[in-house]
């Protein structure tokens, strides 16, 4: 089942990287302080298991400066916890479109008896502001906390079953509800969802900017949903306006220029073995995305809209999330993958809009452009596939009581075509080796000093025996390239044993190296999970006539008890390809 992140597991304080279960729960893998550890773990274990990351479990799809306010008690609780259950559905109905803050009565000194009972009572809400004065007059005091609110973002509706707070609130211009008149939530489907997102946005807010206040007698967006409305009222879902279809129009330039930079820091930063591949890729990707830009903000003038340029505006506007990732290939093409089903949803909404007003134009730009990003999706979701089913390489590290160091590989030993010379890689960079339980990374240049200093260092079988080449005698070249420390190895045919290991080799029964070493510089993180070995004394490198990173690896299973590893805000997600190979080689 996929993975994805939620900062609302009970058995968690902040973010949690979690698993899908069949029945439509979320299991909670590990706690996290950071968002971006949380996101880390979720695209390691993503990418493990060739799964589409979900991204953030109950993000909300919202409007940028919408405000639901509502009160708690006899609103949501009756005798203090007791859940008021249609009035709580309806609540939880409107945070998935609004920002809901709670303004209550309650103490400050009640926060945490409070907030329990809110969760018990499984109330959706974004913040909880309680009086700091119990004297003060809760009427007064809520409106001077809606004050606030209005300050940043305007606030669409407040729901209160006290009739001095709902004249409190009315006195700002804010719509008000009581909670006896709210409605049990019914479906709504995604077209209508498209629709209710912008129909506040020709409104005016008591200072004079635009608001997301219902006129009078009427009822913003989906709140019609589960809010009364009166008998004169023209029912406000499914309308769609020119002044709507600008609106949806601005947000799409915003998330079209953020997915731009998304795809252009992506193409910068990239790095690894696939690098040519996502490099060009990417680049294709951004080209596009940003041929786009300025024909979607010319059909905002040609409406008479504002097309946003400011960075603060793009920012609340759009409806792009980008994921911070580092530079593994495959992490950003999940991270953009993402980013890129948010743009197509966008897309469609804006699309229904335009339909809905006869906007032909405006559709046949729309069409191509969904044209265009399905493409990508298929194009990154290939991409991602070929990089999860190409074999990984791996390692394993036994070390014995004379401090050297056995690291058994599995990649691939071959032969050239004359049958005389065998080509591997002994060790790659950056690749994580089997936890046990910390992990290693032979970093580029770890051999750098050793092969300078003209270490002579023989190919043996098993680490043991006569040399079969040998680097004082020309017949084992070995070299640091951009993967790692490539082997070249010149057998004699007239040596018995070289004769057997060419045969073996022909035959594929030999596939495997290990080299051994002693490590000389390295530097460890700081939880102590993690080693990176930046300069190491070679001693062999050895052909193997076992799968000995595989028995190394069922070894060391029995040695320590699998645990999942945890990553931490010191180790990025270069580190988190920890879980990644661990979860492979099983």
């Amino acid at each position: 089942m996929p993975y994805g992140i939620s900062n609302n597991q009970s058995d968690c304080s902040g973010w949690a990287a979690v698993k899908q279960e069949s029945d439509g729960s979320y299991t909670t893998l590990k706690c996290y302080i950071s968002k971006q550890d949380a996101i880390d773990r979720m695209v390691a274990q993503s990418i493990a298991e060739k799964l589409d990351p979900i991204g953030e479990i109950g993000k909300r799809n919202r409007q940028a400066g919408r405000f639901v306010v509502c009160d708690i008690d006899d609103t949501l609780l009756r005798l203090g916890t007791r859940p008021m259950q249609k009035n709580i559905d309806a609540l939880n109905f409107m945070a998935d479109k609004f920002e809901i803050v709670l303004i209550t009565g309650r103490t400050e000194n009640q926060r945490d008896t409070t907030v329990k009972a809110l969760k018990d009572a499984g109330v959706k809400y974004d913040r909880l502001v309680m009086k700091q004065d119990a004297k003060q007059d809760t009427a007064e005091y809520k409106k001077d906390a809606a004050k606030r609110l209005q300050i940043a973002k305007p606030i669409n509706v407040a729901i209160d079953n006290d009739a001095k707070a709902r004249d409190a609130y009315n006195s700002l211009g804010i719509h008000t509800i009581s909670p006896s008149d709210l409605k049990e939530p019914r479906s709504t489907s995604n077209s209508n969802l498209c629709k209710v997102e912008a129909v506040m946005t020709n409104q005016r807010d008591m200072y004079g900017n635009t608001n997301d206040v219902a006129p009078e007698g009427m009822v913003a967006g989906s709140l019609s949903d589960v809010l009364p409305m009166a008998d004169q009222e023209e029912q406000v879902e499914g309308i769609v306006t020119p002044e709507m279809l600008v609106e949806e129009l601005r947000s799409l330039v915003a998330s079209t220029v953020s997915m731009y930079f998304q795809a252009h820091g992506s193409h910068w930063n990239v790095r690894g073995m696939d690098f040519a591949q996502y490099h060009d890729l990417f680049q294709t990707i951004y080209e596009d995305v940003y041929s786009a830009i300025d024909p979607t903000a010319e059909m905002v003038r040609k409406l008479d809209g504002e097309a946003p340029f400011e960075l603060q505006e793009l920012v609340s506007l759009r409806k792009v999330d980008e994921m911070m990732v580092q530079d593994s290939p495959s992490s950003l093409a999940a991270a953009l993958l993402a980013s890129n089903d948010q743009m197509l949803e966008a897309l469609n909404c804006t699309y229904e809009y335009a339909d809905e007003l006869d906007e032909q134009g405006i559709c046949n730009f729309l069409a191509d452009r969904i044209d265009m990003h399905r493409k990508w999706g298929w194009q990154l979701k290939a991409s991602l596939d070929t990089t999860q089913q190409r074999s990984t390489s791996g390692w394993a590290v036994r070390s014995d009581d004379s401090k050297r160091s056995y690291a058994y590989t599995n990649l691939e030993l071959r032969a050239s075509e004359d049958g005389k010379t065998l080509v591997g890689y002994a060790a790659m960079w950056d690749t994580p080796s089997h936890p046990m339980p910390f992990t290693e990374f032979v970093k580029r240049g770890a051999f750098t000093k050793t092969l300078n200093d003209g270490a002579d260092v023989r190919l043996l079988i098993d680490h043991e025996g006569v040399p079969l080449a040998r680097t004082k005698s020309g017949t084992l070249k070995l070299s640091e390239d951009n993967r790692g420390l490539l082997v070249e190895a010149q057998l004699d045919p007239m040596n018995p044993d070289a004769a057997r290991v060419m045969s073996a080799m022909k035959r594929g029964d030999l596939s495997q190296m290990s080299f051994a070493f002693r490590t000389v510089k390295d530097s460890w993180s700081k939880d102590r999970m993690t080693r990176e070995l930046r300069e190491v004394q070679l001693f062999d490198v050895s052909i193997v006539t076992f799968p000995a990173y595989e028995q190394t690896v069922a070894e060391l299973r029995k040695e320590i008890t699998p645990v999942t590893v945890a990553i931490t805000s010191g180790v990025r997600l270069r580190k988190s390809q920890i879980e990644l190979q661990k979860y492979r080689s099983r």
